[in-house]
């Protein structure tokens, strides 16, 4: 059965890193393949916090920064989230959001 929209790079632009997803305003949502934990969380505050620990950003790499925090804590186990795109409001804490001025500079960077 051929699922079209399952992958993040279907569209186009396709989708690769987490920049792509803050600049087209997608958020993030990180879902346990165990417990099936949700957790939503802001594509912007994700960017800014990668920029600013200079990891890297494509997914299959942001993938392996993140483990489900309930699996974690009750089984000892890190399991690692699927990654999906969403407009859903963000959930937990929040990231905090770059200031204007590295938006601004990240907006001047990839305008075409």
């Amino acid at each position: 059965m051929d699922r079209r929209g399952d992958n993040l790079a279907d569209e186009w632009p396709p989708l690769r890193t987490i920049t792509d997803l803050a600049l087209r305003k997608w958020h993030v949502r990180l879902t346990c393949p165990d417990c099936k934990h949700v957790r939503v969380m802001s594509g912007a505050g994700m960017w800014y916090l990668f920029d600013r620990k200079r990891w890297p950003d494509d997914i299959p790499s942001a993938r392996k920064r993140f483990y489900c925090s309930l699996c974690r804590c009750n089984r000892r186990v890190k399991i690692r989230p699927q990654i999906d795109k969403t407009h859903d409001t963000p959930t937990g804490p929040k990231l905090p959001d770059p200031s204007d001025y590295d938006w601004k500079k990240l907006i001047a960077r990839y305008r075409s």
